[in-house]
């Protein structure tokens, strides 16, 4: 395939976790389909607060 891809990145600065894609454009709607995505893969990979 010849052609450009971009990689969409989404960071969580406390967890340092990361999430990644790699998309075809760099369009708002595949930036904001990014964070939705990273938001439910943060999510489901949170570790329970040291907070007591």
């Amino acid at each position: 395939m010849i052609g450009y891809s971009y990689v969409h990145s989404a960071i969580d600065s406390q967890s340092q976790l990361a999430h990644y894609e790699v998309l075809p454009d760099e369009r708002k709607e595949a930036a904001a389909g990014l964070l939705q995505r990273a938001n439910v893969f943060f999510a489901a990979h949170a570790k329970p607060s040291d907070a007591s």
